[in-house]
């Protein structure tokens, strides 16, 4: 199944130039690869001596390691594929990882790293949201002022965007994570508690 994905990550990135495809079929195709892909990984079974190979801090910090390098290289040719095949054993390695007192790990598993795991779908769902409808609103009522800012090359300027606009997201994502996201998931397990227990009286 991987070798499968990897292929049609290959070939979409070889025709488009990239996997930054986001309104065709190929867009589907590439989606429901990386939801095949997790679904797959999540079930993967490792020996106690691959685990063992796995759980700790060289791996941990060589693949995290790998991730941040491919972040800042020019992206040509199969940068792309590349970029999501190491996530996908970032995500995986991290998985295998049990609980210790080291630095590395410690890095890796704190109140802030669980807080940013906890809300990141909905940071997945809000920020393309937030950037959209705030350049239509900034647009509509101050179209002077957003034209002089895609113009301004000042560093300055452009990490205080960043900063703002990452805390707007964060600040939105957090409200909707607590009170929907948290809400509906609780919701739901009770939901199919219940059903469950209907079912194995029935049965």
């Amino acid at each position: 199944m991987p070798v499968v994905i990897i292929f049609i990550w290959a070939g979409i990135n070889k025709n488009h130039g990239s996997l930054d495809v986001t309104g065709d079929l190929f867009a589907f195709i590439r989606g429901l690869c990386g939801f095949t892909m997790g679904a797959w990984l999540r079930n993967v079974v490792l020996s106690s001596a691959l685990k063992k190979w796995l759980d700790n801090d060289a791996a941990l910090l060589s693949v995290f390691l790998a991730s941040l390098y491919l972040m800042h290289i020019s992206k040509e040719g199969s940068h792309n594929v590349y970029v999501v095949l190491v996530f996908s054993l970032l995500v995986f390695i991290a998985a295998q990882q049990s609980e210790r007192q080291t630095p590395v790990f410690k890095l890796m598993d704190n109140r802030v790293t669980r807080f940013m795991g906890d809300i990141s779908y909905s940071v997945y769902l809000w920020h393309a949201v937030l950037l959209l409808a705030g350049v239509e609103m900034l647009n509509l009522i101050t179209p002077e002022a957003l034209a002089s800012w895609f113009l301004q090359t000042s560093w300055l300027a452009a990490i205080s965007g960043m900063t703002a606009f990452m805390a707007v997201t964060i600040f939105i994502s957090a409200l909707s994570y607590y009170g929907l996201e948290r809400p509906a998931m609780r919701y739901l397990r009770k939901k199919y508690q219940a059903q469950q227990f209907v079912v194995s009286n029935v049965s």
